[in-house]
């Protein structure tokens, strides 16, 4: 009895607030898909929650849901548009889904590296984009990263150029410009919801994956996949997101506040992955992982050049993609 009386103040508290003395604390439910240990989501989110609570003079804090405790990114998702989720980082990867103009952040090698990514999202286009994320959908706070540019792994054979990637079964993401890019290259594209793929290795469904390095780390896929290809084929880039009720319950000075706090979470989680890139690299190696670094990158981007002149450039406009590619 008196465990299930604990468990109901704790579910009252998280929605109607607690007292912290004089001031009204706000508690949101926040979700993310990776642990709260050592990534780039647990520095962005911890920052993000630090910068809330002093911007705020703790009126708001988060209650962080890590490890897709609250399911993949369609479940967070649906979850924000329901309003039992509040806030939630999610990869850019699904969310074409919603905002189908968020698909062209994801064709493959359309960014030299990662500066040139953070200076797309941080100037005229990436507002555009951000603009896109209406009531109707979510409402976009600030873009942030899912551990930069993401590389192949798979637990078969290394790859170093297209031709190598015939026949693998590759896990992507939920979305129809990842799906191109690897049919393009020879593999055989599988959508599934992150937390299944690990699984997916050790049972054969799928031979690997494409994922930041961080996330590669992190989740211990090195014990199931032994070769890691540099490729740098897509970038990796994610959002800090609220649900639009929850929006909607704020004053105009504090959805500032939380679109600064985003802000914030967002250049932590770009320190640590530059920080981190190579030691993750050094950690694979000294764990007995061959990291394929002399990759034919010019061979790569020329098999998926027929993609852009077919699919993409009607998709999303040579124009904007030129927009994109030219920016400093």
């Amino acid at each position: 009895m008196k465990n299930a009386l604990a468990a109901a103040l704790v579910g009252l508290t998280a929605v109607m607030g607690v007292s912290t003395g004089a001031t009204a604390q706000t508690v949101l439910k926040y979700a993310q898909g990776l642990s709260m240990t050592d990534n780039h989501q647990a520095v962005g989110v911890t920052a993000f929650q630090e910068a809330l609570e002093r911007l705020t003079d703790g009126r708001y804090t988060l209650q962080i849901f890590p490890s897709s405790s609250l399911g993949g990114e369609r479940a967070m998702a649906e979850g924000l548009q329901l309003g039992t989720i509040d806030l939630a980082q999610l990869t850019i990867g699904p969310l074409g889904n919603w905002v189908p103009e968020v698909d062209m952040l994801t064709m493959p090698f359309l960014f030299r590296d990662l500066d040139h990514a953070r200076a797309v999202l941080a100037g005229p286009i990436g507002d555009e984009l951000l603009a896109k994320f209406t009531p109707e959908t979510f409402i976009g706070l600030a873009w942030t990263e899912d551990g930069g540019m993401r590389h192949l792994f798979n637990k078969l054979r290394p790859v170093r150029t297209p031709e190598d990637m015939a026949g693998l079964k590759i896990r992507v993401q939920e979305n129809k410009v990842q799906t191109l890019a690897f049919e393009a290259l020879g593999a055989l594209p599988t959508p599934m919801a992150f937390p299944n793929m690990f699984s997916g290795i050790q049972q054969g469904v799928i031979d690997g994956g494409e994922l930041s390095l961080t996330t590669i780390r992190s989740n211990k896929f090195p014990q199931v996949a032994q070769y890691l290809s540099l490729t740098g084929h897509f970038y990796s880039g994610a959002m800090f997101l609220m649900a639009p009720s929850t929006w909607a319950g704020l004053s105009d000075e504090d959805k500032e506040n939380f679109r600064e706090a985003a802000r914030i979470g967002a250049q932590a989680s770009y320190k640590y992955i530059d920080d981190t890139f190579q030691s993750n690299i050094d950690q694979f190696r000294e764990g007995g992982m061959d990291v394929i670094e002399d990759v034919d990158i010019e061979a790569f981007e020329a098999k998926v050049a027929p993609v852009y002149e077919n699919n993409y450039n009607e998709m999303f406009g040579a124009d904007l993609i030129e927009r994109i590619r030219s920016t400093e």
